[in-house]
């Protein structure tokens, strides 16, 4: 069973879609007798390259031409579509891009053709050449055999030596549009007996990116996975992609804060299988579609920090863990501003409208400056975490990395205290596994010893009821488990300066 790329694949030039300029110059310079010695065909993949170095190939040794366009019907032209006429030699260079390989061409070329008139050359990807291989090819071009001509086909035109370059009639082939890609889709469903609707050929057409073979493979996957009749919802089953609600419902929790709503999406995305990269991309564009409607910059705001994310998602270990907390940070700093907005609109204006006296608005003065005063000792304690994620970050350990902002780290006179939430037993793992290492690293950028402690939130909350009490270990040496346990759930519930007292030698 044929393919359908394989299938439509065009056997014309009038039957090329997207590219009028580039075919129709070439069909005048058949029809002229005015065929250049050596073509590229530059542009992105699927748009049409290679398939227009055949029909050129045809048209060049076709006994039947009309008007510069091929017959389609003739020996000469059902050859040259099923790759067996002898004068038409295509070669993929990402697989031959040695010198032996080009000067094996260079000797074939001066022979003449041997079943049509012309002998033609396809090259695809010819960027992947080596440079003494563009160095051999250089010279048959600066004196090229009558009768030969060069297709030279690349995505990368800017790996191209100029020397090649001013030695050839360059075309670029752009990407085809979104009604471009839809019409042609339409019009394969009709012919195929596809019951497809709207929104499943708008959404092929536009996941296709600009290219018409990777559509219409899109279009056989999902029929193979639904049968021939196609909605958007199948379609997106078969290709794995996200649905537009849990991208809207990213969004809006990114928008309005909502931090419990990202865990949830990071879950669901994580246990469905789906593609992180793919997620954001969908983010991106959605977010700048809502921009265009309602011009609110938060969407903006949005887009800029989806592709972000995607930069460093594409190379981290931890997908999900990095998506999760690089979004629960974004909605911390949108809930912080709307908190600083609201407290600005109440400190400024009454009830009345008036302005709050000035001995009201004395409090939150002195309450601010405490925090400012807060703040500056923070940032003194967390310089030592600030050089150490500097340098997880520039090394690319995205685990640790990730951890280390996701988890709260207090530094005390080397003695760093690492809280872990009860509720990811899975990064207390990997600190605990790679606890060696994370101490090498702070010890990297500290002045004296370190010590590095992992604790839970609960054994988090107990060293710190036992330090508010004054108690140490040593007094509760001796006392067994149960009462053990009990003195430091006292400790948690009524914190305090506490005396512990053994009586009746208990």
């Amino acid at each position: 069973m044929e393919v359908l790329y394989r299938k439509y694949r065009p056997k014309r030039f009038g039957e090329v879609v997207g590219q009028k300029g580039v075919v129709e110059t070439l069909r005048r310079a058949v029809e002229q007798g005015k065929v250049a010695h050596a073509y590229i065909f530059s542009g992105p993949r699927g748009t049409g390259k290679t398939s227009v170095a055949r029909i050129l190939a045809k048209a060049l040794n076709c006994p039947n031409v009309s008007s510069g366009e091929p017959c389609g019907e003739c020996e000469v032209c059902r050859n040259i579509e099923n790759s067996n006429f002898l004068d038409v030699i295509e070669i993929d260079a990402a697989s031959n891009r040695g010198i032996d390989e080009i000067r094996k061409i260079r000797d074939q070329a001066s022979y003449v053709p041997v079943q049509g008139k012309f002998k033609v050359y396809i090259v695809d990807e010819f960027h992947m050449l080596t440079r003494e291989a563009f160095n051999a090819l250089l010279k048959t071009l600066e004196e090229p055999p009558p009768n030969v001509v060069f297709v030279l086909a690349t995505t990368n035109l800017e790996r191209v030596p100029a020397t090649i370059l001013s030695r050839c009639q360059i075309f670029s082939f752009k990407n085809l549009s979104e009604k471009e890609i839809f019409e042609r889709l339409k019009t394969i469903c009709t012919n195929e007996g596809f019951e497809a609707d709207e929104a499943a050929i708008k959404l092929l057409s536009k996941l296709a990116r600009g290219s018409l073979r990777d559509a219409i493979s899109l279009l056989e996957q999902s029929v193979a996975y639904s049968g021939k009749k196609l909605n958007e919802q199948n379609i997106r089953e078969a290709l794995g992609l996200v649905s537009e609600e849990i991208v809207d419902g990213y969004i809006d929790a990114l928008l309005r804060g909502a931090s419990d709503k990202i865990i949830e999406i990071a879950e669901m995305l994580e246990v469905s299988g789906n593609n992180f990269e793919a997620f954001l991309e969908n983010v991106l564009e959605k977010s700048l579609e809502r921009y265009r409607i309602s011009l609110n910059v938060d969407f903006l705001e949005i887009g800029k920090f989806s592709w972000d994310l995607f930069r460093q998602i594409r190379y981290a270990n931890e997908k999900r863990v990095l998506l999760e907390t690089e979004s629960l940070l974004y909605c911390q700093k949108v809930s912080a501003k709307k908190r600083a907005q609201e407290r600005e609109k109440t400190s400024v204006i009454s009830k009345n409208g008036e302005k709050i006296s000035e001995s009201a608005q004395t409090p939150e003065v002195e309450k601010t400056s405490l925090n400012v005063e807060e703040r500056e000792v923070s940032e003194e304690k967390s310089e030592l975490l600030r050089r150490v994620l500097e340098y997880l970050r520039r090394e690319g350990d995205m685990s640790l990395y990730v951890i280390l902002n996701m988890e709260k780290v207090v530094v005390d006179d080397g003695k760093i205290r690492i809280k872990v939430s009860k509720d990811r037993p899975f990064n207390r793992e990997i600190l605990r596994r790679r606890l060696d290492e994370l101490i090498l690293t702070f010890a990297r950028f500290s002045d004296g010893p370190v010590d590095i402690v992992l604790e839970t939130d609960e054994e988090s909350r107990t060293a710190e009821a036992k330090r508010e009490a004054g108690v140490d270990d040593a007094q509760l040496e001796g006392l067994s488990d149960e009462e053990r346990e009990l003195a430091e759930k006292l400790l948690r519930l009524f914190p305090g300066r506490v005396k512990i007292e053994k009586t009746d030698g208990r």
